[in-house]
């Protein structure tokens, strides 16, 4: 093949050399007789060293004919092999030209990933795996109307080296993926809140209780569920009512109603009916939201049912600290509170 135009299928034409004659004729010139009686020994040793010379000349002569004759039939073999060559090469490339590699983008990166996959299925069973994997792809782009495909170089095209594409990677021992070890929460509603905090953290996790004293109403994650060891569970707790409360009267308890113990009920001017009273509540008669959760709600700025309603869940649970499914359940219970909803009545 040339440097720049590829393989010239003209260049071994057979028509451009010629057959050479070696024939030679050795019969330099007739024999002639000398009479050597009427020469000088000088002139005899004269025409001596000429014949000796004329009979070396006459062998090397022959000799060069008995090898320029074995020449030509080796040039003879290795133009008729040369010819066989040419032929061969001609078809090869008109089939290169006929099956010339186009492929569309999917297909050739497709085909470099499934060839990694299969180095690294080799690997893995070895323990190993690929690491640091460093493509750099040189290939002709070519817009078609089925869209962008890569052209991949033909047989008959020249090559540098730097033209083409390369793939590094490493390989590094493969490690075991830690397991997650998760426990089942245990149930702990209904039980004292000190029993409780201290079966969760036998089990490995952390409390988070809305009172320090009571009976637990309600636990988050539930008991069906499993979490990793650490996880916070949350507490909501049921303080038991005293007999003469200070922190209530009878009086504010019976200000959430109206005079003859019916709901007051105001439109909020969306067309809804709202209970007024049950929107002034506190935050701690919403279901779920005990001391703790309430005081930090306060902090927020929200201290009554009717601000939780009107709080997202996002705001509601970066103030507490809560997760946003609880915090749903807060906007859930508030909503059924100031809808008047028999279920969403006070928490006792």
């Amino acid at each position: 093949m040339s440097g720049g135009g590829g393989f010239d299928p003209n260049r071994f034409d057979p028509a451009k050399y010629e057959a050479v004659d070696f024939t030679v004729d050795l019969n330099l010139a007739d024999e002639v007789e000398v009479d050597l009686s009427k020469l000088s020994s000088t002139e005899v040793t004269e025409l001596e060293s000429a014949l000796v010379a004329r009979e070396q000349r006459i062998a090397t002569l022959q000799h060069r004919v008995v090898t320029a004759e074995t020449n030509r039939s080796e040039l003879q073999a290795t133009v008729s092999t040369l010819e066989s060559r040419n032929a061969e090469l001609v078809d090869q490339l008109a089939d290169a030209r006929k099956s010339r590699v186009d492929l569309e983008a999917r297909d050739l990166l497709g085909n470099f990933g499934k060839a990694l996959d299969d180095v690294e299925a080799d690997l893995g069973s070895a323990g190993y795996g690929v690491a640091d994997v460093q493509v750099d792809l040189k290939a002709g782009v070519v817009n078609t109307d089925n869209g962008v495909r890569f052209h991949l170089p033909g047989v008959s095209e020249t090559v540098r080296a730097e033209s083409l594409s390369t793939i590094r990677f490493g390989v590094k021992p493969q490690t075991a993926a830690p397991e997650l070890d998760y426990q089942r929460v245990p149930s702990v509603v209904g039980r004292e809140v000190a029993e409780a905090t201290a079966l969760l953290r036998q089990a490995g996790f952390a409390v988070d209780a809305t009172a320090d004293a009571g009976v637990v109403v309600d636990q988050f994650p539930s008991s069906r569920a499993v979490a990793e060891p650490g996880e916070v569970v949350e507490l909501t707790v049921e303080v038991p009512a005293e007999e003469e409360s200070t922190d209530e009267s009878a009086e504010e308890r019976h200000s959430h109603r109206g005079d003859d113990g019916d709901r007051v009920e105001t439109d909020d001017g969306h067309g809804e009916t709202v209970d007024e009273a049950a929107a002034a509540r506190p935050v701690e008669d919403v279901l779920d939201i005990g001391p703790t959760f309430g005081g930090r709600l306060r902090e927020g700025g929200i201290e009554t049912v009717g601000d939780v309603a009107s709080a997202d869940v996002e705001r509601l649970a970066t103030l507490t600290g809560a997760s946003e499914e609880r915090a749903g359940h807060w906007l859930d219970h508030a909503a059924q509170l100031l809808a008047g909803d028999p279920g969403g009545g006070d928490k006792q």
